[in-house]
């Protein structure tokens, strides 16, 4: 048998823990269980070793033991083994969706290799960006106002890790090798914007575009439900304006950022149009690799020039347009699943601004939170998933992602590409040591026989003395604060997991940035009784009076990809060290405490303190594998149906 590369033994691990975390098809009923422990058979007749110690699945793909004759050779298996035995177990009726993860899985496989081969290359190219010289890693950059390192960079480091559960996360559906150098955060590069001409009559402006306070629409609770996005037609006009450069001055707006054209929107002829369209037309941004889907579109005209030189943030279709100004823009591919598809849909700008404007009602009772808000109250949609913008602006400080925590830092990031080439045999197992994200998908403490430097420790050293468990400590006590009483007082749980929260460190202590708010979930009684209005949500997936499903979101996104799914990697890696337990479950036991007998603080700590197992969403199943219509997932990213161990419940010690 052909032997197989680091990268494709990594990712088959990681495909093969994601089907038995999901168990689609029952394949674990291909599990068995003898002298030598628990073992899945591959449809090739391989036995493959598993161990407990995962965080979110019961068994998951022990890491290769030299010390044990046979079982280094437990996860040498390749992809096409899995993806194999995946076509064995699959029902019929999921052929279309089989064949679709098959190509996540190859085009995945492609971009860790592409990511591999330009490794140097990007760090390289990131420290000169940043004018951090290789030897002066560990110190602050020169930057604007003495706010440290820039957020790109940050998010560049991020995008070399990979997502905690969904295995293919590095996949972008139809994106080519040459497509993803010239655009991926992964690789570091800039490139220049496309724009396109729009008929004024087609645009819908934002509130805040159109010179309207963000607050008139939330606060008219379910009784606006009459104004729909064809209704804010009448307001084209005014943001066309705004846009095409005449310039109209916004009225005042919940938020940090103040309205009007920005100094860096182009006018007509600057990206090679006729500047006669300034009267008919707006002009719209549009990414590079989203211009062919316009081709067919009457009426619009895309500019012969491009104009704007911008970076990539994290999510890819979010781009750097300056330090603390990102434009989000619709991408045409999918992530995280076929379903997951990276075009703007135009009602989510609508209620992600309503979100926002929810939230900062919150914290205007809430005023001791350490919570930060992105501005994202500014956008403008032509009523087509392919047409439409949000500026989202950023507060003042240091903004380090919380998905950038567990990245390598620079200087051991070329490392990091090394220890992925390491045979079986060079493993050790050291309990407690943080080790590369890319070094291996297994449970427990595996990790190559060098610590790493993370991201994480270069923050503790400079703004907590070194103390990594106490930089922990302080995001854990701020984010479950927050979410904790969020969920309480308010029955509403957000979607902000590890890429959609950051940390910002400036003057006093340090703050929780939370960002992309159109997929949080509300309780409207609940609402009602806090005093605070009923947004007139478009998406009517937004609301519910089921505590249960308020809870699900909770668990699944601020627990497991928030907390835990940082905590276990940086302080072990692991269940049988109980240090990433203990703090998870101190700290949402200190964020439960002053709510006491409060119903929805009872049902919230027997969903997650008390409970025997914690709830799962089934990503791979609902994004990939399984069409809706068999599945019933009415949203697939709160897709639940599978379950894990409790990892906050105390474990006997030895």
């Amino acid at each position: 048998m052909t032997e197989q590369s680091a990268q494709e033994r990594y990712l088959a691990v990681r495909v093969l823990n994601a089907l038995l975390r999901e168990d689609y098809a029952g394949i674990s009923s291909r599990l068995t269980s003898d002298k030598d422990g628990v073992a899945l058979i591959l449809a090739s007749g391989r036995r493959v070793r598993l161990c407990p110690g995962s965080p979110f699945q019961d068994f998951a793909v022990a890491a290769p033991d030299a010390t044990k004759p046979g079982r280094a050779a437990s996860a040498d298996f390749g992809l096409e083994e899995v993806l194999r035995t995946l076509e064995a177990v699959a029902d019929p009726a999921d052929a279309e969706g089989v064949a679709a993860f098959t190509t996540e899985c190859h085009e995945t496989l492609a971009a860790l290799d592409l990511h591999e081969h330009h490794r140097e290359e990007v760090i390289a190219r990131l420290l000169r960006q940043e004018r951090i010289a290789p030897g002066l890693a560990d110190e602050v950059g020169d930057r604007a106002g003495g706010s440290g390192r820039g957020l790109i960079f940050y998010e560049t480091l991020a995008a070399g890790v990979d997502h905690p559960l969904y295995p293919t996360a590095r996949c972008r559906l139809g994106v080519s090798a040459d497509e993803l150098l010239a655009h991926a955060p992964e690789f570091a590069p800039s490139f220049e914007l496309a724009w396109a001409a729009v008929p004024r009559a087609r645009v819908t402006p934002s509130p805040a575009e159109a010179g309207v306070d963000v607050g008139t629409e939330m606060n008219a609770g379910t009784e606006a439900g009459g104004r729909s996005d064809a209704d804010a037609g009448a307001n084209a006009d005014a943001v066309a304006e705004v846009v095409a450069g005449v310039g109209v001055e916004a009225g005042a707006k919940a938020g940090a950022g103040a309205s009007g054209q920005p100094s860096w929107w182009p006018r007509p002829g600057d990206v090679g149009l006729s500047h006669r369209l300034a009267g008919t037309h707006v002009l719209f941004p549009v990414h590079p690799l989203t211009v062919p889907r316009l081709a067919d579109m009457p009426d619009v005209i895309v500019g012969r020039k491009p104009y704007l030189t911008v970076r990539p943030t994290l999510s890819m279709r979010t781009v750097e347009v300056e330090e603390r100004t990102h434009l989000k823009l619709p991408l045409a591919t999918s992530t995280l699943g076929l379903r997951n598809r990276r075009s703007i849909k135009p009602g989510t700008l609508r209620d992600g601004a309503l979100a926002e404007s929810l939230l900062r009602e919150v914290l205007q009772r809430e005023p001791r939170m350490r919570v930060a808000l992105a501005d994202e109250q500014s956008y403008g949609h032509a009523g087509h998933e392919y047409l439409g913008w949000l500026i989202r602006r950023l507060p003042e400080g240091e903004i380090v992602p919380v998905a950038a925590l567990l990245a390598a830092w620079p200087e051991d990031a070329i490392r990091c590409s090394e220890q992925l080439t390491w045979r079986p045999e060079d493993w050790t197992l050291r309990p407690g040591a943080p080790r590369c994200q890319d070094s291996g998908p297994w449970p427990g403490s595996a990790t190559p026989g060098r610590e790493t430097r993370l991201v994480l420790h270069e923050l503790a050293d400079r703004f907590f003395g070194g103390d990594v468990k106490g930089l922990l400590r302080d995001y854990l006590a701020t984010l479950f604060a927050w979410n904790v009483g969020l969920f309480v007082r308010y029955g509403i749980a957000l979607e902000a997991h590890q890429q959609n929260l950051a940390l910002v460190f400036g003057d006093g202590p340090m703050r929780l940035l939370v960002k992309d708010n159109d997929g949080l979930l509300a309780s409207p009684d609940r609402l009602r009784g806090a005093g605070l209005g009923v947004p007139d949500f478009g998406d009517d997936r937004m609301l519910t009076d089921d505590p249960h499903a308020v809870a699900d979101v909770f668990v699944t996104i601020t627990l497991h990809l928030a907390a835990a799914a940082i905590t276990f990697p940086a302080l072990g890696d692991g269940l049988r060290d109980p240090t990433a337990a203990d703090l998870l479950r101190e700290e949402l036991s200190a964020a439960l405490d002053p709510f006491g007998d409060d119903p929805m603080a009872r049902l919230l700590r027997a969903r997650t303190l008390d409970a025997d197992r914690l709830v799962g969403k089934s990503m791979v199943l609902a994004g990939t594998l399984v069409d809706k219509r068999r599945s019933g997932a009415r949203d697939i990213n709160k897709f639940y149906g599978t379950t894990g161990p409790n990892y906050l419940r105390p474990t006997p010690r030895a």
